[in-house]
């Protein structure tokens, strides 16, 4: 989806000109172990001592900008992947499709308020999602894209960040990131560069890929 140049990142306008690892996150533990009553049906099963009272998306409206999904593992139930406590599945688990569809909720209404409200400034929040475990590379890809997220993934290879992805391969031990106003609004180089522009407003690091070469936008979490 094409937006407007940010005037607003994570609720302030000097951060759109801050690079995402410079930025401090509000984050949430175990943001996947709700007090909802995940069902098979979805990928999940209720969580035993849950530590969140709130949804995913609830975490996020109410300000936490990272999220830590804990336990990755094959999927349960026909999920892609699994999120787990560190006690065990047995004590809940819930599908990171599902999870990821719950941010891409907390993203559509973020923007829905933004176009409604002629007071709320053009741009957007920022997500991580700190996924710990491991987890297969296709099984990840296809749990993002279930749930509607792939597509706002920040992916550091894109060519649209070409003053980064110079130093980004895909075995790279470490990242130069955008700035938070760069990932809200990419710009399209192939297309306009002086119009057009795509979210990439989601960056994933993920613990332990299995399956093959990790993919560039499962960052590494050291």
């Amino acid at each position: 989806a094409y937006r407007t140049v940010p005037q607003s990142c994570n609720g302030f306008a000097h951060l759109c000109g801050e690079r995402y690892n410079n930025v401090f996150y509000a984050t949430s533990h175990n943001a996947m172990s709700t007090v909802d009553d995940h069902s098979a049906i979805n990928g999940g099963g209720g969580f035993v001592g849950p530590y969140q009272f709130e949804t995913v998306s609830r975490q996020l409206q109410l300000g936490a900008r990272a999220l830590n999904f804990d336990g990755a593992q094959d999927g349960i139930n026909g999920s892609a992947v699994s999120l787990c406590t560190e006690m065990g599945c047995q004590y809940g688990h819930l599908a990171l499709e599902v999870a990821a569809a719950e941010v891409r909720k907390f993203i559509d209404w973020d923007q829905t308020r933004r176009r409604v409200n002629v007071d709320a400034p053009a741009g957007g929040e920022v997500i991580t999602l700190l996924i710990q475990g491991k987890a297969n590379a296709d099984d990840l890809q296809k749990a993002f894209e279930l749930g509607g997220l792939f597509e706002l993934v920040y992916d550091p290879s894109d060519a649209r960040f070409s003053n980064t992805a110079a130093n980004n391969p895909a075995d790279a031990k470490s990242i130069s990131y955008p700035t938070l106003g760069d990932l809200l609004c990419s710009p399209d180089y192939v297309q306009n560069p002086d119009i057009n522009c795509t979210s990439s407003a989601v960056v994933v690091f993920v613990e332990t890929v299995t399956g093959g070469a990790r993919p560039a936008w499962a960052l590494p979490m050291s």
